[in-house]
C-alpha cells in the first residue's frame, strides 16, 4: 500500500465518522420536523399517513449509519466494489 493510498483510506474513515455524527446531530431537527408537520397537518382518518409519517426519522437514522458504515468499511478496506470489478476485468490476487 503506498501513501496515497493509505491516505485515501484514511481519509474516507474520517468522512465516514464526520458524516455519522452530523446526520446524528440533524436527527433531533429530524425528528422535531416530523411532529410538527404530524401535528399541523389535517391527515383527518387515514391512520396509514401518520404510521408513515412516524416512520421517517427511523429511515433518516437507518440511511445515515449505513452510508456512514459504508464510508468507513471502504477505508478500512472491508467494502466497496474491489473484488467485483477484479474479476470483471479477469485479474485475480
Amino acid at each position: 500500500m503506498n501513501s496515497s493510498t493509505g491516505s485515501r483510506n484514511i481519509t474516507q474513515i474520517i468522512l465516514g465518522v464526520i458524516v455519522l455524527v452530523v446526520g446524528l446531530v440533524l436527527t433531533t431537527v429530524i425528528s422535531d420536523q416530523t411532529s410538527t408537520i404530524g401535528s399541523s397537518a389535517s391527515l383527518g382518518s387515514f391512520a396509514g399517513a401518520s404510521a408513515l409519517l412516524d416512520l421517517v426519522p427511523l429511515v433518516y437514522v437507518a440511511a445515515v449509519v449505513l452510508i456512514a458504515a459504508q464510508l468507513m468499511a471502504t477505508g478500512a478496506g472491508m467494502g466497496g466494489l474491489g473484488g467485483v470489478t477484479r474479476s470483471i476485468r479477469g485479474k485475480k490476487r
